[in-house]
């Protein structure tokens, strides 16, 4: 009876690690995050960034036009997050280019600020990958002293 309750437990802790993330994967950015993304970001990159930053030969190998949606943006943390430092900063779009208003600018760094907090609140307390999972409840069958 131990073998097979352990077994039971074995096989729901392996079918969580799978279901687990497959269905978080598929939780889409908030709707409000979207259509300010359509209504403001898009038309603020296609204004100001992507005369550069388009294409095979795109500057800073940054190609823009990639991201049509929040989505999309949210799979690329490194390079939108540089991006919102540069726009503070007031690096990017450069000097001699075309330049939003203040207005325009801190509507996009504040649009991909509110991203990272939706997505960390979002993910808060996902260990992360599968592997991380797996780690973790192999942690805890030792510990429960089952055989893993």
């Amino acid at each position: 009876m131990p073998k097979l309750r352990h077994s039971l437990l074995i096989s729901l802790l392996v079918l969580g690690s799978v279901v687990a993330p497959a269905m978080n994967a598929a939780q889409a950015p908030n709707a409000d995050l979207e259509r300010e993304f359509a209504s403001t970001v898009q038309p603020f990159l296609n204004s100001y960034c992507t005369s550069c930053h388009t294409g095979e030969k795109a500057a800073a190998q940054l190609d823009l036009r990639q991201y049509s949606s929040a989505a999309s943006v949210v799979q690329d943390f490194a390079k939108w997050d540089r991006l919102r430092e540069k726009l503070a900063a007031h690096q990017m779009p450069p000097q001699q280019a075309k330049q939003p208003s203040e207005v325009a600018r801190q509507e996009v760094i504040n649009w991909i600020s509110a991203t990272w907090k939706t997505e960390a609140r979002r993910n808060d307390g996902d260990p992360g990958p599968v592997l991380a999972r797996w780690r973790r409840q192999v942690e805890v069958l030792r510990a429960l002293d089952v055989p893993t």
